[in-house]
Parts: structure tokens; C-alpha cells; sequence
């Protein structure tokens, strides 16, 4: 395309240099009207666009994916706009420059990680796809290979992935849209699912990929490694007109893809020689991630970094559960980590949930006080329930955009109760034998009914009960019915259930039926008393000025969520860091101007959206729903 050379301006960018073009679309590095090197320009050609990068309303999908999700692994939107050049129509989208080297680079420059370093990248790399994944309207990336991962900081004695970026963006689509049978055409067929070269495709697509990744950075490389073509060689031999493609040389690069798919039907090829030395239970991991068939890899990019042994922590950092290897591995009853993963009813041990309850969330009084009245004064008192004949709950779906503290209020309500409580995530439940997670879910609720009263938390609740409707796995099925059965009258026995999830459409709606999840209650944005307390506790112990206003930065953040409130708060304390001095106002109220809240207004039109017509389902059903706000 090449309609614009270096020091052009678009909008308030100056061009540095050009990194790559084709017939539709162009990417510079700019400088900003201050003349920092500070981000990637990208143009489209809407006249040459093809149809595949397009919304249905005609939008570029990698524009609105850059506007409506930030996350700290994917690169920032700066602004975006259009602009007419030699009569054509372009539109523009400038990102933060992901900095730092790419992944592909530093392998091919010789470096090599250690297993536990391979878990802190493998993090942030699943989180992002989680976050893409997760969104109201869910992305499938399409292109998770070494060349898109970015931001990879290596210095002597010193590696820091939490600020790693997935890019490569231009095959994004969002799943609704279906797949493009021709995406992959283009790529590197070693990291692209089975089957997105059969015409399919979704989110587990993803997950096959990042599988590739791992693969490749522990053995060096690529899974069913084999010798093609390049890329823009193999892209045109296929798609080239049957009555263009008579020559030999085409039909031997045909003939090499055929056979490659057909190779990928075989084991997974697991060499003796590793890069780095990964434990049984991560390379199983990654051996499930890489299944062929899309329904025996992970659903979710969080249930592959839980089987990795990837946890979250409170301030977003990766921590890597500790691992032990040989003899030291196993158990008393000689099994390995990963038969104790599969074993059935192994899952965190219960505690009494202790703290100060409900004391500990911000504002949010009319959820709280319905809460206590109508769930934790029954769940107290049963016996007086049971004399004016007030049914026993069972359990309650916490649902709403993500980041609004589901699993947070979840432990709370726990304390507030004074109960046993669980926490339960989707790995803790996964098997890899036949009826394995069946008879996990089984045993799980006969040891909460033994340690009653127990409160079990179930989190991504959607991964768990997925609608039977949707999913052609029998064994999924199998499990679904379980959990209905366990949790069919569960009160009675003095076992709660709380689940929450960012997508409560997935779920199996007979979950919602009275006696099990009978009560849903929709967790909002946070309201400004709630984010006003998010402010102090994020600045608890940091050097500050005196007499910050914390009301007035609760007034300036409407619809941020807590973790953009501590994305802000550290990108503050960053700022002073570098100076030397106190976090100041002004420096919180210039890192709020160049976040915007993660949740937009479209995320909150769908929840409310979402929310309506559950509560219309539920009255339907004869149900009592109870929302954020009754009216």
C-alpha cells in the first residue's frame, strides 16, 4: 500500500518508520506531538479490507477489540480516527508500543528459561487470552505464536514477564461472527488448532495455541514439527483457483498440508531431550491443551493456568504453587502430583471462614442488608425458618461484569455467616479418567455434608455446568447432571453453594431451577462509596501526601472496577517512585485520565441487558429472583 513514507503526519502523530504493509493495511512506529517514540500506527485501507477484519456493522474488529478491553498484557488504545490519502478511505488505530523483546527473539538469540519462569510467562500469557475470552462479546485471538508475544524483560539473574503483551491482533474476531475457514492460511500451521484447518474454530482454539508455545519453549521445537514452505508461499499454493493450480509445485505444497493434518491425528510426539525441565503435572497440562479434539482440551484459559499450577494473587502477581520432584512427589498412598490431581475429592481443605465479614466491603448497603435478611439471618437460624415453614436456600449465583469482586463479596458473605467455607475452582474438579470428575463432584459434596455447615464457593461457575445444549461432549453432560443432583435440596443438609461467573448465559439454566440456584443476584460496577474505600486500601502504607481526597477521586473513576482502581494507584506509586517523593493527587488524577475504566459503557448496556432477562426467565419459572436493587 505505501501511501505514507516517514516524518507524515497523521493526526497527532509524526511517523518514524514503517514495519510492515501489505495491500490493506500499513504499521509505523510514531512519535506523539511531544516527540516521544510512544506507540504503533496502524492503517486499514477500508477500500481493501477484507471482509474477515470486519464487524457487521462494518467496523475494523481489531479497533473495537483495542477500544472496548484493557488489561495489562494487551497493548493500551491511544486514540484512533481516519483520514483520506491519494482518494482513499483509511482508518487509523494508535497503541502503546508493547517495548521490551519479543519471545521469539530472545529463544532464537539463545536464551533459555527455567520451569518456574516458564510458569511466571505462561501466566500473563493465559490471562490475557482469559480476559479476551471472558469479554461480553468473547475474542478468539487466532494467532498465539512466539512472534506475538512481546514485552518479554531478560536481564542477568533478573526475568520480569508480568508486563509481557500478546499482539497480533489482525486475525482477531469475535466468536459470534463464526469462524473464516481461509485465517489460517497465512500462519504458522504448527500453532494453529485442528480445527481452524477443518473450517471450525473458538476460544479453545486459543488454548491449543498457547499449548504450541509451551511446547515449543520446553522441547525448542515446534508440536508435529514439520518442514513447509514460507507462510506467504503456502497462503497462495492454497488458495489459488483449481484451474491455477495444476503445477507440481503447487500440489506438493498442497499435498504437504494434507499430510500435516493428517500427521496431527497421530500421538503427540513427546521427545526424551528438554530445553527446560518441566514436572509431570505441568507437562500434562500441556499434553490436554494440545488434544486434537477441541472437547478434551481445557474450556477456559484459567483451567489450564490452575492445571499448570498457576494461581492469582490479591495484587495480580503469578505465583507458582510450590513443586517438588522424584520420590518427594508423591504422596503417602504412592501417587504422583498428577494422579493426586485426578484422584477423585482432592480439593483444598475446608476452613472456618474468619474476618470481619461484610465490614470489609465498601458501600454496596442495599446488597449487603439483602443479603443478610434474606440468606444469612435463614441460613443462622434454621430452625426458626423451618417454623414458619421458610424454605432452607440452597445456594446463590453471584453474576455481573468482571473485576466487581464476585469471589471477594463470596468469602465475605462466608465470614458473615461464621461458616465452613471452600473455595473451588474448575481445576480442582478436572480428571483425565473416564467419570473422574463425576465422582470428584460426588465426593466433594459428601465431605461439605460431613463438615457442615459448609459454604462451598465455586468460581467461573460457567466452566463447570456449561448448557448441556451447547456441548457435545457426553462426559461434560455427565458431570452437569451431577452437579444437579448434589445440589438438589443441599440446605437441608447445611451446605450453601455460592457460584459466580462473568457469563451466567453459559451456564446450564436447570442450575437455576428452585431448589438449587434458586436466588441470583447481579454484583454492579462499584458504587463511589465502594470505590472511594477501594482508594484507601490500595493506598494503605504508601507514602502519600496528606489530605488526599479520596471522595473526589471516587467521583472521577464512575464505572472503574477494582482492579483498574489498582492499576491506577500503582501506575501513581510507579510515578513517585521514580521521583523520590510522595504519591500526590495530581498524580493519581493524571494516572485516572489515561485509564479508561476496563468496563464500558457497552460491557454495562449487556450485563444490564443480561440481568433483565434472567430476572424475566426467573419470574417466568415462578422463581423469586433477587437482584442488586429491588424495586
Amino acid at each position: 500500500m505505501a501511501l505514507f513514507k516517514v516524518n507524515d503526519r497523521i493526526g497527532e502523530y509524526t511517523l518514524i518508520c514503517r514495519y510492515e504493509e501489505d495491500s490493506f493495511h500499513e504499521l509505523y512506529l510514531a512519535d506523539d506531538e511531544r516527540g516521544h517514540a510512544c506507540c504503533h500506527v496502524r492503517l486499514f485501507c477500508m477500500d481493501n479490507l477484507p471482509s474477515s477484519m470486519l464487524d457487521r456493522d462494518g467496523s475494523v474488529i481489531e479497533a473495537e477489540i483495542a477500544s472496548s478491553l484493557r488489561h495489562p498484557n494487551l497493548c493500551r488504545l491511544l486514540s484512533s480516527g481516519t483520514v483520506e490519502k491519494d482518494g482513499h478511505r483509511l482508518f487509523y488505530i494508535a497503541t502503546e508500543t508493547p517495548g521490551g523483546d519479543g519471545l521469539w527473539h530472545l529463544v532464537d538469540e539463545g536464551e533459555r528459561f527455567t520451569a518456574e519462569e516458564l510458569m511466571h510467562l505462561m501466566g500473563p500469557l493465559l490471562r490475557a487470552l482469559d480476559c479476551l475470552h471472558r469479554s461480553h462479546r468473547p475474542v478468539i485471538h487466532n494467532a498465539v505464536t512466539p512472534h506475538n508475544i512481546d514485552n518479554v524483560c531478560v536481564s542477568p539473574g533478573c526475568s520480569d514477564f508480568s508486563g509481557l503483551k500478546l499482539t497480533g491482533f489482525e486475525n482477531a474476531r469475535y466468536s459470534d461472527l463464526g469462524p473464516d475457514p481461509l485465517l489460517w492460511h497465512g500462519q504458522d500451521l504448527h500453532y494453529v488448532a485442528p480445527e481452524r484447518m477443518e473450517g471450525g474454530g473458538s476460544v479453545r482454539s486459543d488454548i491449543f495455541s498457547a499449548g504450541a508455545v509451551m511446547y515449543w519453549l520446553v522441547f525448542g521445537i515446534r508440536p508435529w514439527e514439520t518442514e513447509f514452505w514460507r507462510e506467504e508461499t503456502v497462503k497462495w499454493a492454497l488458495e489459488l483457483p483449481e484451474d491455477e493450480a495444476g503445477s507440481e509445485f503447487v500440489q506438493s505444497i498442497r499435498e504437504d498440508v494434507r499430510s500435516f493434518i493428517e500427521k496431527r491425528k497421530g500421538p503427540l510426539p513427546i521427545p526424551e531431550k528438554r530445553l527446560i525441565d518441566i514436572d509431570d503435572r505441568q507437562l500434562e497440562a500441556m499434553k490436554k491443551a494440545l488434544s486434537v479434539d477441541p472437547d478434551k482440551r481445557f474450556q477456559s484459559a484459567r483451567e489450564f493456568m490452575d492445571a499448570l499450577g498457576i494461581k492469582d494473587q490479591p495484587d495480580g502477581s503469578d505465583e507458582v504453587l510450590s513443586q517438588s520432584a522424584g520420590s518427594q512427589d508423591r504422596d503417602p498412598a504412592g501417587l504422583s502430583g498428577a494422579e493426586q490431581k485426578a484422584a477423585p475429592g482432592n480439593t483444598p481443605e475446608p476452613r472456618r471462614a474468619r474476618g470481619n465479614g461484610f465490614a470489609d466491603v465498601a458501600g454496596m448497603e442495599d446488597l449487603k442488608s439483602m443479603m443478610r435478611e434474606k440468606i444469612i439471618d435463614v441460613l443462622k437460624d434454621p430452625e426458626l425458618a423451618e417454623k414458619y415453614r421458610i424454605q432452607i436456600p440452597n445456594g446463590m449465583l453471584l453474576y455481573g461484569p468482571p473485576g466487581c469482586g464476585k469471589s471477594f463479596i463470596a468469602e465475605k458473605f462466608a465470614e458473615e455467616a461464621g461458616w465452613n467455607y471452600k473455595l473451588i475452582k474448575s481445576s480442582d474438579l478436572a480428571s483425565t479418567y473416564i467419570h473422574g470428575s463425576q465422582e470428584k463432584i460426588g465426593q466433594l459434596f459428601a465431605e461439605a455434608r460431613k463438615n457442615a455447615p459448609m459454604i462451598l464457593n465455586f468460581d467461573e461457575f460457567d466452566a463447570l455446568v456449561p448448557d448441556r445444549g451447547r456441548s457435545e461432549s457426553v462426559h461434560r453432560s455427565s458431570e452437569v447432571n451431577e452437579f444437579l443432583s448434589q445440589m438438589n435440596n443441599c440446605g437441608k443438609d447445611r451446605v450453601f453453594v455460592i457460584a459466580s461467573s462473568n457469563r451466567p448465559d453459559l451456564i446450564d439454566p436447570a442450575v437455576r431451577r428452585k431448589g438449587r440456584l434458586d436466588q441470583m443476584i447481579y454484583i454492579p460496577v462499584p458504587d463511589a462509596a465502594a470505590r472511594e474505600g477501594m482508594f484507601r486500601v490500595q493506598m494503605k502504607g504508601r507514602p502519600q501526601e496528606e489530605g488526599i481526597d479520596f471522595s473526589r477521586l471516587a467521583s472521577l473513576t464512575e464505572n472503574y472496577v477494582s482492579a483498574d482502581i489498582a492499576f491506577i494507584v500503582n501506575d501513581a506509586a510507579e510515578k513517585a517512585f521514580r521521583s523520590r517523593s510522595d504519591i500526590t493527587e495530581k498524580m493519581l488524577e493524571e494516572a485516572i485520565k489515561k485509564a479508561p475504566p476496563s468496563v464500558g459503557p457497552d460491557d454495562i448496556r449487556y450485563y444490564e441487558s443480561l440481568r433483565e432477562k434472567i430476572e424475566k426467565s426467573a419470574k417466568e419459572s415462578a422463581h423469586n429472583p433477587i437482584g442488586f436493587i429491588q424495586k
